[in-house]
């Protein structure tokens, strides 16, 4: 891994910390998240992987409560990459 993106793994984690946080206080049956990222084309391939409790939960969340994730993760990403307007992260939503 390259000096810089460690610094972008560095300040992602950071910046998804917060998104985690917001999501626990928001979102019903809301786990955690991770994220995949090729470094090469950063950042269009970022991919926030968000976790629930059941199945349901991740359909349900998926259907009512994408907009609020996404203006969340705009909200913390934004500031690290004004690219992350344009290209917006893919965002998956799954259950344990």
């Amino acid at each position: 891994m390259k000096k810089s993106d460690k610094k972008i793994a560095n300040a992602l984690r950071k910046a998804l910390t917060y998104v985690c946080e917001e999501l626990e206080d928001s979102v019903e049956g809301f786990s955690w998240l991770t994220d995949e990222v090729n470094y090469d084309q950063y950042p269009k391939s970022l991919v926030v992987i968000l976790m629930f409790e059941t199945s349901e939960m991740a359909t349900a969340a998926k259907s009512e409560q994408a907009p609020f994730i996404h203006s969340t993760l705009e909200k913390y990403l934004t500031p690290l990459d004004p690219k992350f307007k344009q290209h917006k992260p893919r965002v998956v939503f799954k259950a344990l």
